[in-house]
């Protein structure tokens, strides 16, 4: 080898330059390799929903015994999981009022409840996608609802409790409705 003067230069000891080249394919050489695996914990990114009932409110609407009592609320997510089941139990009482199945439900949502005397419960499920935490929904219905006799108020109370699965729920306070 030369320097830029021309001047021969000793190569050094060991391993050189051309020694590689001419190994050629008989020589293995191996580019190292950066892996870097991590493992996710069993339930990574999935926190526990905390599901409550907000703005409830109960509207009579109708004339004489043919009435409903309208029901709107809204169903938040204020957890950090997203629900993978989701119920939502709405108790309405109203002294000797009798209520039928809920109609006009929200989308997302289904119940198979009949209503009663007295006391209803009305179970809704969710039908729809489920609530990411953070996320809410509205949950509103109508409960055809008569009385015995026009001695009776179309007045009572109404209660929600939701059931998510996982996580844990949080019952409103009891709403009292009446007719205007």
């Amino acid at each position: 080898m030369t320097n830029s003067d021309q001047t021969p230069v000793q190569a050094p000891e060991g391993l050189q330059r051309r020694t590689v080249v001419k190994a050629g394919a008989h020589a293995a050489w191996a580019v190292p390799a950066i892996t870097l695996a991590t493992a996710a914990p069993a339930f990574a990114g999935s926190g526990t929903p905390a599901v409550s009932a907000s703005g409830v409110s109960g509207t009579v609407t109708g004339t004489g015994n043919n009435r409903s009592l309208d029901v709107a609320s809204t169903i938040a997510n204020t957890g950090d999981g997203a629900t993978t089941s989701l119920t939502v139990t709405y108790t309405i009482t109203g002294a000797s009022l009798t209520f039928g199945a809920p109609t006009g439900i929200s989308a997302g949502w289904s119940s198979s409840s009949t209503g009663g005397t007295g006391t209803a419960t009305y179970v809704f499920t969710r039908t729809g996608t489920q609530l990411a935490g953070g996320d809410s929904v509205p949950l509103n219905f109508s409960a055809p609802a008569s009385r015995p006799n026009a001695t009776v108020l179309y007045a009572g109370n109404i209660a929600v409790n939701p059931t998510p699965t996982p996580g844990s729920g949080t019952a409103s306070p009891v709403n009292p409705f009446a007719a205007p």
